[in-house]
């Protein structure tokens, strides 16, 4: 007989008088000489019948949760998503072993390199932050020699497969020393002072290739600069032209590149100069035949604040008959006073019109002045 036939339960055991379920499982060599010897001379009794157990042949066939991680690795659209994906699977070592294998090859390599490059800074920053968390857990890097590295703007990404935490984690890692970043140098600036919507050149070292951020503090407030051009060796800047209620006062100007590298140097703020008229009058009439006159304080109780001076000053006057006013006593260009004492006189049946013109200048957006009782 060549092969051996396994009989359902329903049979038990006997052939015939029954249905016969049967299935070829195994090819198995006829018995030999001396069994069949031995069965000849006991015609009347049965051959005992040997079921024999279907034996399963090994899978060649691939590991199909490999496999779907790869295709899921295909239609990711950032390192995240792969990870997250890793994370949800169950590995077995050989699981592993075949995975660290595949990532490394096209499709999957490629891949990887176009979602590395698209990655922003805030998901490096964060993956970094990760990578390092985990340092005390990083599996021996000699056992990752055929792990894929995926670069971009001078940064090596590493890929890694790890059995014991089944996480995929990307690491950034060092830069080489010839390619690491420097830290910007103002060497000078077109202007010593700055005003609201000036433009002002940097000139210097290291800024970088790619634009960074210039600041602008004063008076303990920080303000944004609006970057015409940037190059590595200079830097045309314009400063916000809506800025009011400084003083004069020395800041300073700072350039911050994309690697977050500063520099700083001092800066006289100018302010927009803004102008107020504090003019004042006085006058007198004479109805008697005799003349007279006297002296006038005007605008006596007026102190000039914030960096508001005296512009300009001059007598204006109006008379009648025989009669006039002169400065007695006038305030002084670029003071902060504007007091001044007109003596004004006049015969009889005569009068004078004295009038005290002060024009002040200061800071636009500040208060100019303080009056006392």
């Amino acid at each position: 007989m060549s092969g051996i036939l396994k009989k359902t339960a329903s049979t038990g055991g006997r052939l015939g008088g029954g249905v016969l379920v049967a299935a070829m499982v195994w090819m198995l060599p006829a018995p030999s000489f001396s069994q069949q010897g031995e069965l000849a001379g006991k015609p009347s009794v049965q051959a005992p019948q040997v079921v024999y157990q279907k034996k399963t042949p090994v899978s060649l066939k691939l590991h199909s949760k490999v496999e779907n991680f790869l295709e899921k690795t295909l239609t990711a659209t950032s390192l995240e998503e792969i990870r997250k994906s890793f994370e949800e699977e169950t590995f077995t070592e050989q699981d592993l072993a075949l995975l660290e294998s595949r990532i490394q090859q096209q499709p999957y390599k490629g891949k990887l390199d176009e979602l590395e490059r698209h990655a922003d800074e805030g998901q490096k920053a964060a993956l970094q932050k990760q990578a390092k968390q985990g340092a005390d857990k990083r599996i021996n890097r000699q056992a990752l020699r055929q792990q894929q590295q995926l670069t971009a703007m001078n940064l090596e990404m590493e890929v890694r497969l790890r059995a014991h935490g089944r996480q995929l984690a990307v690491q950034e890692s060092e830069l080489a020393p010839a390619d690491r970043p420097k830290p910007p140098k103002i060497v000078s600036l077109s202007s010593e002072d700055i005003t609201p919507g000036q433009i002002l050149e940097i000139n210097g070292n290291h800024f970088g290739a790619l634009k960074g951020r210039v600041s602008f503090l004063i008076s303990g407030r920080t303000f944004d600069g609006l970057v015409k051009y940037w190059r590595d060796g200079s830097i045309q800047v314009a400063f916000p032209s809506d800025v009011s209620g400084l003083p004069q006062v020395i800041g300073k100007v700072e350039v911050k590149n994309s690697a977050k590298m500063m520099d700083s140097k001092t800066i006289q703020f100018m302010p927009t100069m803004d102008h107020r008229d504090l003019s004042s009058w006085c006058s007198m009439t004479a109805f008697s035949i005799f003349g007279d006159g006297n002296s006038k304080v005007l605008l006596g109780k007026y102190q000039l604040i914030n960096g508001w001076h005296v512009a300009e000053v001059w007598l204006d006057v109006d008379t009648s008959g025989k009669a006039g006013a002169y400065y007695k006593e006038m305030p002084p260009i670029g003071g902060a006073s504007p007091r001044a004492t007109v003596r004004i006189w006049v015969d009889a049946f005569s009068s004078v019109k004295a009038v005290h013109n002060v024009i002040v200048e200061g800071p636009k957006g500040l208060k100019p002045y303080t009056k006392t009782n």
